[in-house]
């Protein structure tokens, strides 16, 4: 079966929620891949619009070269081995967007309010897209990420089947933000999930809305 394939039902809400606890706050298991993560996210902040001269960058990029000439060797083609066997619970350790692990996160640190989520963030130079705002792209995928874990740590996860975002003012870089997200409505095989994110004093910037196949698993059956 194919990663694209439905295979069992969604994880529980439990489970939804004890991976999510376990990516926010990292165990011991995880320390060393969460510190190399955040060391690569700092590194693509200074390399990003850097000023630096070509000498220096071109002496750095030879020795990022040595390095990932011995990480290499213990490269994988899914980074699911590696999220269970560090992440505790669950596999979020390293997910995309908010995994501690994975270099590529914008890093969204998401946690459970009752029926709520929350994820805070910070979009950096990485993620600018108009000069001093961020790219719509990564506003999208930050919703793809709230909306349903929203639908799954209520018990209704399932693969997303539609995302639809409004973009209501530029989002600015370098400014604490929030993801919310909240059940909309509940049919028999469709939830709906709305969200938006905030500043800390509630201005509204971008505005989310999923649905997800109520119970459907796209991904491979060791999950979450």
């Amino acid at each position: 079966m194919s990663d694209t394939e439905p295979s069992r039902t969604a994880p529980s809400a439990a489970e939804y929620r004890a991976a999510i606890s376990a990516a926010y706050s990292p165990g011991p298991s995880a320390a060393s891949a969460t510190r190399l993560g955040a060391s690569l996210r700092q590194l693509n902040r200074a390399a990003v619009g850097s000023a630096a001269p070509d000498d220096l960058l071109a002496e750095i990029a030879s020795e990022i070269d040595r390095l990932t000439a011995r990480l290499r060797p213990h490269a994988r083609s899914s980074r699911y081995d590696q999220a269970l066997a560090i992440g505790g619970q669950g596999s979020f350790i390293n997910h995309p967007m908010i995994g501690p692990a994975n270099p590529c996160a914008p890093r969204i640190a998401m946690r459970v309010e009752d029926d709520h989520l929350v994820g805070a963030v910070t979009f950096a130079t990485p993620q600018e897209g108009p000069p001093g705002c961020g790219y719509g792209g990564y506003l999208a995928a930050g919703f793809d990420a709230i909306l349903l874990l929203t639908a799954g740590i209520n018990g209704v996860g399932g693969a997303t089947r539609s995302l639809a975002v409004r973009y209501r003012r530029p989002t600015p870089l370098h400014t604490p933000l929030s993801y919310i997200g909240h059940i909309a409505a509940l049919e028999e095989r469709v939830v709906r999930v709305q969200g938006a994110l905030v500043d800390e004093a509630g201005t509204v910037y971008v505005e989310g809305e999923a649905e997800a196949a109520r119970g459907v698993r796209l991904s491979r059956p060791d999950f979450p």
